[in-house]
């Protein structure tokens, strides 16, 4: 496993006699690789990242990991009298790193996730955000070769997703591989080298997040709100549906933004009325929206 940090195969997972959690998993993890699993809440993303760490051990199926990963749960343990940069240094010298070179790893990561101001401040006092960034510093300054993200982007603001995605491929170019369990489409898009989409505990595509897109085959979005149902017909030629529920279709074709005035007819016709309509260009979001036929929703937990 030189330049492979983890490898599934078929695995499978149930808790107890309960019902198969994760079925027919299966992945291959190189050096210096970010891979995303994304997928709605109760996927079985946190269920496989627990799988790779080693606090769960598989009901079938091979797994293999190159050695014991950094790994940031959603709720990262912090001692809430001490300062943030206490708790980073504690939690290095716990995994063998000598005193000086915890103090000095320290300093720096807390200054690549910008917490330098409030490193003397108990994390006690620090905000859901900081304590996020204080959760990946921990792992990233661990320097193990593999790091597992559960949700890293929960409480971030933009400023903080971007200090992650740069902490990310750096880390990526000096041979760090990544493992970021989200369903933040967007950050998935931009961030990850390779996306397995997750759903009821099944890989429903894997591929990069271009190819993805690409095997959409749809240049250009048009998302209708609507008012009184959608219409059962078929849209105007030349376009298709990409999913549709109640009170919301998501439309694909050649030349969409010439054909809002046939898609408006065409709703109105159906007993519909208008309350919003979106024009845009297709992502990560669509994928999992055409494959699973339900769309992601970010919120808190998975």
């Amino acid at each position: 496993m030189a330049d492979r940090r983890a490898f599934a195969e078929n695995l499978t997972f149930a808790y107890g006699k309960g019902p198969t959690v994760l079925e027919g998993i299966s992945l291959d993890l190189q050096a210096g690789e970010i891979l995303g699993f994304l997928g709605l809440n109760g996927s079985g993303k946190t269920t496989l990242l627990r799988l790779l760490a080693r606090l769960l051990r598989p009901t079938g199926g091979r797994l293999d990991t190159a050695d014991f990963p950094a790994v940031v749960l959603d709720r990262a343990p912090f001692q809430a009298s001490l300062s943030g940069a206490e708790n980073l240094v504690l939690a290095l010298v716990l995994r063998g790193v000598r005193g000086d070179d915890a103090r000095t790893a320290a300093n720096s990561w807390m200054q690549i996730f910008d917490l330098t101001a409030d490193e003397r401040r108990p994390v006690g006092e620090y905000s859901l955000g900081m304590r996020r960034r204080l959760g990946l510093a921990e792992a990233f300054a661990s320097e193990r070769s593999l790091c597992l993200l559960d949700e890293p982007t929960l409480g971030l603001d933009p400023a903080g997703q971007q200090l992650l995605g740069h902490a990310l491929e750096t880390g990526a170019r000096a041979g760090r591989s990544v493992i970021v369990a989200t369903n933040d489409a967007l950050f998935a898009e931009r961030t990850c080298h390779r996306v397995l989409l997750l759903h009821a505990g099944h890989v429903l595509a894997d591929g990069t997040p271009a190819s993805l897109v690409a095997s959409l085959d749809a240049p250009t979005i048009i998302e209708v709100e609507t008012a009184g149902g959608t219409p059962a017909s078929d849209p105007p030629n030349g376009l298709y549906v990409v999913a549709s529920t109640e009170n919301h279709v998501t439309l694909s074709g050649m030349a969409c933004s010439g054909r809002l005035p046939e898609v408006c007819r065409w709703i109105e016709e159906g007993s519909g009325s208008i309350q919003t309509i979106k024009v845009r260009e297709p992502g990560l979001a669509d994928v999992f929206l055409r494959l699973a036929g339900q769309p992601l929703v970010t919120e808190a937990g998975s």
